[in-house]
């Protein structure tokens, strides 16, 4: 999650990075991490733990800078080969508003990771 640009333009960005599938992949499942626990519980594996990690920053640096980077430059690819939900515009509009919100000491970035521990029976 970002706050930064206008809801709106961020709710389409988040929502392109989630599912718009990178160059080296064949597809994108956006949801996957929440998916995880149950995929697991489904298979022949006996899941033992479910651990959520979340990552959070009230500024523009570090690795919350290096995320927002990543999330425009794979879009921006996608873009430019014309399979993407957004164009350069949006994301570099994006962008400017993230860095401006920042400025302004309204940028905040949180990302969770979902760790799903498993065993064989």
């Amino acid at each position: 999650m970002i706050s930064g640009a206008p809801a709106e333009l961020d709710r389409k960005i988040l929502h392109a990075f989630a599912d718009d599938a990178p160059p080296w992949m064949d597809s994108s499942d956006g949801r996957i991490g929440r998916k995880l626990p149950g995929l697991v519980e489904a298979s022949p594996l006996v899941r033992t733990s479910v651990e959520v990690l979340v990552t959070h920053s009230t500024e523009f640096t570090g690795h919350a800078a290096r995320r927002v980077g990543d999330i425009r430059g794979l879009l921006r690819s996608t873009a430019l080969r014309g399979c993407g939900r957004v164009d350069t515009v949006e994301v570099e509009e994006w962008f400017t508003a993230v860095q401006e919100a920042s400025a302004e000491g309204l940028f905040f970035f949180a990302e969770m990771a979902v760790v799903v521990s498993a065993r064989r029976v």
